[in-house]
Protein backbone atom coordinates (compact mmCIF):
# COMPACT_ATOMS: atom_id res chain seq x y z
CA UNK A 1 0.00 0.00 0.00
CA UNK A 2 1.32 3.36 -0.88
CA UNK A 3 1.67 5.87 1.72
CA UNK A 4 -0.97 8.07 0.14
CA UNK A 5 -3.32 5.36 0.65
CA UNK A 6 -2.07 4.55 4.06
CA UNK A 7 -2.59 8.35 4.66
CA UNK A 8 -5.72 8.87 3.09
CA UNK A 9 -7.04 5.59 5.37
CA UNK A 10 -6.25 7.60 8.38
CA UNK A 11 -8.25 10.70 8.02
CA UNK A 12 -11.64 11.94 8.74
CA UNK A 13 -12.36 13.63 5.84
CA UNK A 14 -15.12 15.91 6.08
CA UNK A 15 -16.65 19.37 3.80
CA UNK A 16 -13.67 21.56 2.70
CA UNK A 17 -14.50 23.84 5.40
CA UNK A 18 -14.28 21.34 8.24
CA UNK A 19 -11.20 20.15 9.99
CA UNK A 20 -10.00 16.85 8.84
CA UNK A 21 -8.97 15.17 11.57
CA UNK A 22 -5.85 12.68 11.71
CA UNK A 23 -7.34 9.52 13.25
CA UNK A 24 -4.23 7.42 13.80
CA UNK A 25 -1.36 8.37 16.09
CA UNK A 26 -0.18 11.24 17.55
CA UNK A 27 2.66 13.30 19.02
CA UNK A 28 2.81 14.50 22.46
CA UNK A 29 1.58 17.72 20.87
CA UNK A 30 -1.07 16.28 18.89
CA UNK A 31 -0.15 16.36 15.88
CA UNK A 32 -0.68 12.90 13.79
CA UNK A 33 2.25 11.32 12.90
CA UNK A 34 2.61 8.58 10.14
CA UNK A 35 5.81 6.04 9.08
CA UNK A 36 7.67 6.55 6.29
CA UNK A 37 6.72 3.66 3.77
CA UNK A 38 7.83 0.21 4.55
CA UNK A 39 8.60 1.24 7.91
CA UNK A 40 7.97 0.25 11.17
CA UNK A 41 9.94 1.86 13.56
CA UNK A 42 12.33 4.65 13.91
CA UNK A 43 10.84 8.67 12.88
CA UNK A 44 7.76 9.34 11.78
CA UNK A 45 6.55 12.02 9.13
CA UNK A 46 4.25 15.14 10.63
CA UNK A 47 1.23 13.70 8.97
CA UNK A 48 0.21 17.82 8.38
CA UNK A 49 3.38 18.13 6.30
CA UNK A 50 2.08 14.87 4.55
CA UNK A 51 -1.23 16.42 3.74
CA UNK A 52 0.51 19.03 2.02
CA UNK A 53 3.30 16.97 0.23
CA UNK A 54 0.51 14.83 -1.17
CA UNK A 55 -0.91 17.76 -2.84
CA UNK A 56 2.17 18.48 -4.75
CA UNK A 57 3.06 21.58 -2.01
CA UNK A 58 6.97 21.64 -1.44
CA UNK A 59 7.31 21.53 2.26
CA UNK A 60 11.22 21.12 2.76
CA UNK A 61 12.93 23.77 4.75
CA UNK A 62 9.56 25.35 5.83
CA UNK A 63 7.07 24.94 8.88
CA UNK A 64 3.42 23.98 7.99
CA UNK A 65 0.72 26.03 9.51
CA UNK A 66 -2.44 25.47 10.63
CA UNK A 67 -5.14 28.43 9.95
CA UNK A 68 -7.18 26.52 12.16
CA UNK A 69 -5.06 26.01 15.22
CA UNK A 70 -6.16 22.10 15.32
CA UNK A 71 -2.92 20.31 15.57
CA UNK A 72 -4.48 17.40 13.97
CA UNK A 73 -6.16 18.60 11.42
CA UNK A 74 -4.88 17.63 7.96
CA UNK A 75 -7.10 19.06 5.51
CA UNK A 76 -4.55 20.77 2.78
CA UNK A 77 -6.70 23.94 2.47
CA UNK A 78 -6.14 24.65 6.27
CA UNK A 79 -2.90 24.51 5.78
CA UNK A 80 0.21 26.90 4.82
CA UNK A 81 3.82 26.85 4.36
CA UNK A 82 5.74 29.40 6.17
CA UNK A 83 9.08 30.29 7.94
CA UNK A 84 9.39 30.30 11.85
CA UNK A 85 8.97 33.51 12.07
CA UNK A 86 5.29 33.55 10.18
CA UNK A 87 4.85 30.76 12.45
CA UNK A 88 5.43 32.59 15.64
CA UNK A 89 3.76 35.62 14.22
CA UNK A 90 0.68 33.31 14.27
CA UNK A 91 1.10 32.04 18.14
CA UNK A 92 0.96 35.91 19.02
CA UNK A 93 -1.62 37.04 16.75
CA UNK A 94 -3.76 34.15 18.37
CA UNK A 95 -2.86 34.79 21.99
CA UNK A 96 -1.55 31.60 22.55
CA UNK A 97 1.73 31.09 24.45
CA UNK A 98 3.19 30.79 27.81
CA UNK A 99 3.73 35.01 29.21
CA UNK A 100 4.95 35.65 25.85
CA UNK A 101 7.03 32.52 25.62
CA UNK A 102 7.28 31.13 21.89
CA UNK A 103 9.18 27.71 22.96
CA UNK A 104 6.47 25.50 25.86
CA UNK A 105 10.00 24.73 27.42
CA UNK A 106 11.71 28.09 27.78
CA UNK A 107 12.53 28.76 30.86
CA UNK A 108 12.78 32.65 30.59
CA UNK A 109 9.49 35.11 29.79
CA UNK A 110 9.46 37.86 27.51
CA UNK A 111 9.46 40.23 30.23
CA UNK A 112 12.25 38.32 32.13
CA UNK A 113 14.09 38.88 28.55
CA UNK A 114 13.67 42.50 28.53
CA UNK A 115 14.83 42.89 32.29
CA UNK A 116 17.89 40.80 31.98
CA UNK A 117 19.00 42.92 28.59
CA UNK A 118 18.40 45.63 30.57
CA UNK A 119 20.27 45.18 33.84
CA UNK A 120 23.20 43.06 32.05
CA UNK A 121 23.17 47.00 30.16
CA UNK A 122 23.29 48.71 33.45
CA UNK A 123 26.67 46.43 34.48
CA UNK A 124 25.34 43.63 35.94
CA UNK A 125 27.33 40.60 36.20
CA UNK A 126 25.88 37.73 33.69
CA UNK A 127 26.49 34.83 36.14
CA UNK A 128 24.65 36.31 38.92
CA UNK A 129 21.49 36.96 36.44
CA UNK A 130 22.20 33.08 35.80
CA UNK A 131 22.40 32.07 38.92
CA UNK A 132 18.74 34.11 39.95
CA UNK A 133 16.96 33.18 37.05
CA UNK A 134 18.10 29.37 37.19
CA UNK A 135 19.64 28.89 33.38
CA UNK A 136 22.99 28.18 32.36
CA UNK A 137 25.09 31.48 31.77
CA UNK A 138 25.57 30.34 28.36
CA UNK A 139 21.44 31.45 28.31
CA UNK A 140 22.05 34.65 29.46
CA UNK A 141 25.01 35.23 26.89
CA UNK A 142 22.60 34.02 24.07
CA UNK A 143 19.72 36.39 25.05
CA UNK A 144 22.07 39.61 25.41
CA UNK A 145 23.49 38.60 21.77
CA UNK A 146 19.90 37.86 20.45
CA UNK A 147 21.00 34.50 19.04
CA UNK A 148 17.76 33.67 21.02
CA UNK A 149 14.81 35.61 21.96
CA UNK A 150 14.97 37.89 18.78
CA UNK A 151 11.84 38.67 17.93
CA UNK A 152 11.07 40.40 21.97
CA UNK A 153 12.83 44.25 21.39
Amino acid sequence: MSLSERFWAKVDRRSDEECWPWTAATNEHGYGVIRPEGRRSGPTLKAHRVALQLAGVDVEGQVVRHSCDNPPCVNPLHLTVGSQADNIADMHDRGRGNLGSVNGQAKLTEAQVVEIRRRVADGEMKKRLAIEYGVDPSTITAVIKRKTWRHVA
